[in-house]
């Protein structure tokens, strides 16, 4: 059972989250991160160098031209040279722009840049720098085909367990899919060697899932449906972070909901480019869903690859990207037609951890601060399933984290801890965005308003 917060963690709270009759306003505790921290600042210096130098290594038939803007990249880095805009058209150049011009007015570095604005800034620069939206050739190729062959058991363990409970629908087949899905979040390019990576949680890992509230998703998808064209209608909505052991993950969970009846339609919503080395692209998830049908030696991999694949086939199983995830800007500030795109969707699980970066911006907020009331600006119900692999979360009490702090220094970043963590936000009439916080305005009662903004 959980412990009741005391007064003070409920303080704590209320600094950064206060709620009236009908809004909640967030304060940002602080700038985001950035080098200040520790594991941002070898990210800087260790970990992103170590990627652009592979990029080069592994893909010896770049252009000329397109090595010299890697390498100046690098060294832009190294120099601490002030960012630039982008130079190219690509469909999102006027976006970013947007967003980079303040941060190139202020002078800002490499050094003091927020962390999500430069990391993110870092791979759209290999974009402009590769002429992917030309070539279409995907420079992170080799290490997602080294990330897929490497964890070959660990995707079949998680296809087996699939196929055995396709076409059923209970909580305990739920919850078993959704903790393999979680912890397929563990293989991360863009944080671990793909040569290494090795899985260290499972779903008997309970001690490691730090916050747990599958038990939401159950009675989300449980609700009675809606009815489009005559027919029940339930979507959900993925937000996908990496390819390989994670995508497939994210398949066999897709397939269980799917094969269950209770969900109609699922939707992948996928980076646009390569991006954070390992990122899902939809060629990964054809590809994936090829190299299972190609497996002859396991039938239950067939057969889920052939039901797989008619379901995109009906366009019951959607494979679409979206350019916002590759933003640097924080979640509550997606495209009103996105906002209103998800207004209509039963349920968004979001994948990873850049993605609970953006869904919290960024911000070290106390370790207690409601994630419900946190992710109220969110337009439909929303899910996280994210392994912990840096310095940012909240929901969990502040005392776990202490001890964990005590035990484990690197607890926030190895990946062996993770989270599951659903809001369900009321209807929302408008967002307000200030340099200081945001508003939620609802539509709703006092009482509505104080559950949800509860301390979980």
């Amino acid at each position: 059972e959980r412990a009741q917060p005391n007064r003070r963690m409920a303080g704590e709270m209320k600094a950064a989250i206060r709620k009236t009759t009908s809004k909640i306003s967030v304060t940002f505790p602080g700038p985001q991160l950035d080098t200040k921290d520790e594991f941002v600042r070898n990210t800087l210096e260790v970990r992103v160098p170590q990627i652009i130098a592979r990029t080069l290594e592994y893909n010896p038939r770049l252009g000329k031209e397109c090595v010299n803007k890697i390498k100046g990249l690098a060294e832009e880095m190294k120099r601490d040279n002030p960012l630039r805009l982008l130079e190219d058209n690509s469909p999102d150049a006027e976006d970013w722009n947007n967003f980079l011009t303040p941060v190139v007015d202020k002078g800002f570095k490499w050094s003091n840049a927020p962390w999500l604005a430069w990391e993110c800034y870092v791979y759209r620069r290999l974009f402009e720098a590769t002429n992917f939206w030309e070539t279409k050739s995907d420079y992170f190729a080799r290490e997602k085909m080294t990330g897929l062959a490497n964890t070959r058991r660990e995707i079949l363990q998680r296809v087996k367990v699939g196929a055995k409970i396709a076409g059923t629908w209970s909580w305990q087949g739920f919850r078993r899919i959704v903790a393999l899905d979680l912890w397929g979040n563990q293989a991360d390019g863009s944080l671990f060697d793909v040569e290494t990576i090795k899985i260290k949680g499972g779903q008997g890992n309970s001690n490691k899932l730090l916050s747990d509230m599958s038990e939401k998703m159950w009675e989300i998808l449980n609700r009675p449906s809606r009815m489009q064209n005559g027919r029940h209608f339930r979507k959900v909505v993925f937000f996908n972070d990496n390819a390989g052991l994670e995508i497939a993950s994210d398949l066999v969970l897709a397939h269980y909901l799917l094969t269950s009846g209770r969900v109609t339609h699922v939707e992948l919503k996928l980076k646009p480019y390569p991006f954070f080395v390992s990122d899902a692209n939809p060629g990964d998830v054809l590809s994936t869903i090829k190299w299972l049908a190609d497996m002859e030696e396991k039938p239950y991999a067939v057969k889920m690859a052939k039901e797989l694949k008619k379901y995109v086939e009906s366009k019951q199983l959607i494979i679409n990207t979206e350019f916002f995830l590759t933003s640097a800007r924080p979640m509550w500030e997606m495209p009103q037609a996105m906002r209103e795109e998800l207004s209509m969707v039963d349920l968004v699980i979001v994948k990873g951890d850049l993605m609970y970066r953006k869904l919290v911006g960024d911000y070290k907020f106390p370790w207690n601060t409601s994630f419900e009331a946190l992710l109220s600006y969110f337009p439909c119900p929303v899910a996280s399933l994210r392994t912990c692999k840096s310095p940012v979360v909240v929901g969990i009490q502040k005392k776990l984290g202490l001890k964990l702090q005590k035990e484990d220094k690197g607890w926030l970043t190895t990946g062996k801890y993770a989270v599951i963590q659903v809001a369900d936000p009321q209807a929302i009439r408008a967002v307000v965005v200030g340099d200081q916080g945001f508003d939620v305005v609802l539509n709703v009662t006092t009482n509505a308003c104080d559950n949800m903004c509860s301390i979980q």
